[in-house]
């Protein structure tokens, strides 16, 4: 309550406010347009939080994670590319975001000439020599980015820095070539294993067929947390930065009523599915198609909750998996959670969460239980 204020005279005063709470009113501007159906005007505001502040996350962020149409992009895309030509904004998220835009308004040299930024050296090698060995396939809001971060401190190990490309996905059509070359060359006494981590790649069908033809050798780490608690965690991300509104009850009940109504053969193909909190949690209607590409003996499966409680227990069973030596983990190695909620949250109401462990996610929990 304390911002309100703040928040109403943010086009009259922020210049007069320190560049953070300046970038922070206008943040909180643009959360409220974006609540409000206002697309156009919470955009600019998130630009004009990047302006106070380059380095803004929850701009670049609620930037990144929306799909604005065409003639909006056209709007936005002069100031954010000056913003970074002009090194105000310097952070790796904001290539990327800049990258998907002009891929959208049909520019795709510029959109590969900033991913190839985020990767670092362009490519001369041949594309089968740059591709991952590993990847995080998922799940979403179940440690991934930690998982990432963790495994990248071993020597052995190249992570992907943006973690997640989105290629089998959202950029299957760009090609393998551009796959390739988001990834360093192998060299002698390089890393052995490099990876991405994109955990939407879990739950689409399409996408283990995808893999498997392109990187038939990869190996698969797979984060599974509880699924009404995941899918609580996913609730409350879209709520920060996907503009979800309503109780988490509401939504979660609404998703749960029109999930069982879905006819059996639309429910086998379920894949990414608004708002995606209960169908991000079928895990085990998921891995049914990867177990059709993929052996068990090339996936692995982790304990969300086992992550969080000795984080170095779970990165070394990891690193064993890859057919690395754990104990070339840097002794001094830490094991910071990354990209946790900023506060805690309420439990969902007990009723409809036991409801959803009966019914739509009972397979699920029980694969999780098992684990």
């Amino acid at each position: 309550m304390a911002a309100e204020p703040l928040i109403a005279s943010v086009p009259a005063e922020a210049q007069a406010l320190p560049a953070e709470q300046a970038a922070t009113a206008w943040c909180l501007l643009g959360l409220r347009q974006r609540a409000q159906g206002e697309e156009g005007p919470a955009a600019h505001s998130f630009l004009r939080a990047l302006q106070h502040q380059g380095d803004c996350e929850q701009a670049l962020w609620a930037l990144d994670f929306h799909r604005f149409t065409p003639e909006l992009l056209a709007e936005l895309l002069p100031g954010l590319d000056a913003l970074v030509s002009q090194g105000q904004c310097r952070h790796p998220r904001a290539l990327e975001v800049l990258a998907d835009w002009h891929h959208q308004v049909g520019d795709r040299p510029k959109a590969e000439r900033f991913f190839r930024a985020l990767a670092g050296e362009p490519s001369g090698d041949p594309a089968g020599e740059r591709r991952p060995e590993a990847l995080v396939i998922g799940a979403p809001k179940c440690g991934t980015t930690s998982l990432m971060a963790y495994l990248g401190a071993h020597p052995q190990v190249w992570a992907q820095p943006r973690k997640e490309l989105h290629f089998f996905d959202n950029r299957w059509h760009w090609g393998p070539q551009w796959y390739a070359e988001q990834f360093p060359p192998r060299r002698p006494g390089g890393p052995r294993v490099r990876m991405e981590g994109t955990p939407d790649y879990l739950q689409h069908r399409v996408i283990a067929e995808r893999v498997s033809q392109t990187l038939p050798e990869v190996r698969l780490i797979v984060v599974l947390r509880e699924p009404v608690e995941r899918a609580l965690s996913w609730y409350h991300h879209q709520r920060r930065w996907g503009g979800l509104t309503g109780s988490a009850e509401a939504v979660i009940a609404r998703e749960l009523e029109e999930i069982n109504a879905l006819p059996a053969e639309e429910r086998r193909a379920l894949g990414w599915r608004a708002p995606n909190c209960l169908a991000g949690s079928l895990y085990d209607e998921q891995l049914v198609y990867w177990g059709r590409h993929f052996s068990s003996e090339k996936m692995l499966l982790l304990h969300f909750e086992d992550l969080r409680r000795n984080p170095g227990q779970a990165t070394r069973r990891a690193l064993a998996f890859l057919d690395l030596d754990p104990d070339e983990l840097p002794a001094q190695t830490s094991f910071p959670v990354l990209n946790r909620a900023p506060e805690p949250y309420p439990p969902l109401d007990s009723g409809l969460a036991q409801l959803c462990r009966q019914t739509l996610l009972a397979g699920a929990h029980q694969l999780w239980g098992r684990l």
